[in-house]
């Protein structure tokens, strides 16, 4: 990890939106956080982040599109899908989409960093 990597946080419950943002800035991420998936769609286009870490049910727009339009944007891009609803389908569904990991809330704060971690790891090890 650098001080340059960007994470897009997608949340639509404002305590999970504040305390990713807050466990992330304390461990040295540059955070962006957005509550709907329209703003963080609309920031994708934008701008390009190491790590997009979303919610996968949401209203309207869901985590799966916001995966869908984040490793469109940049393929490379580690994605990881939180859910409160946890489901072997949606994570079957969400890694074959090329989510880099499947995180269930509430997830402790170590662990979260953990799994950022290894998705970077992997990104910065991977082949040219």
């Amino acid at each position: 990890m650098t001080d340059m990597t960007q994470i897009l946080v997608v949340d639509d419950d404002p305590l999970v939106l504040s305390g990713f943002r807050e466990v992330l800035s304390r461990a040295g991420y540059s955070v962006i956080a957005c509550s709907t998936g329209q703003a963080a769609l609309d920031i994708l286009v934008e701008r390009r982040f190491t790590v997009v870490l979303t919610d996968l049910f949401m209203p309207r727009i869901t985590g799966m599109d916001i995966l869908n339009a984040a490793l469109s944007a940049d393929s490379d891009c580690v994605v990881i899908v939180v859910t409160g609803f946890a489901s072997v389908r949606g994570a079957v569904d969400a890694l074959r989409r090329g989510a880099a990991d499947y995180v269930i809330k509430p997830c402790d704060d170590n662990e979260l960093l953990h799994r950022i971690r290894l998705g970077i790891e992997r990104l910065t090890c991977a082949p040219n």
